[in-house]
């Protein structure tokens, strides 16, 4: 059975995609059930805390990033890996157009044989 390549894709990308959903299960449970709650306020007057609120942020984008440049790589594979096959199959279809014509030539010279056309 030939597989389709959007199915290899999705295929290829399925562990990557319940990783990310077993990753932010989490997440998106407590992000329910702060839904309710006001948003947090840092208090810029006092440096401790917003040293603190710094350091979460940027521990929070550097992860992000991190995350991001994983996904990136990882896309750059996939099409990379595609590319790859894309060319294999052009060169395929050509052998295979190539011996199309061959055998069709064949035939006719065959046919023409048969019926002593020459």
């Amino acid at each position: 059975m030939a597989v389709t390549p959007w199915l290899q894709a999705a295929l290829a990308a399925l562990p990557h995609i319940t990783e990310l959903v077993k990753s932010s299960k989490d997440l998106l449970k407590s992000n329910k059930s702060k839904k309710g709650e006001d948003p947090v306020i840092v208090d810029t007057s006092d440096p401790q805390t917003m040293a603190t609120h710094l350091a979460r942020v940027s521990s929070a984008c550097e992860n992000n990033a991190e995350s991001i440049q994983i996904l990136a790589d990882q896309m750059q594979n996939q099409l990379q890996h595609a590319n790859q096959m894309v060319l294999s199959l052009n060169q395929r279809l050509r052998r295979t157009t190539i011996f199309s014509f061959m055998a069709i030539a064949i035939a006719v010279l065959s046919a023409a044989k048969a019926f002593a056309l020459f």
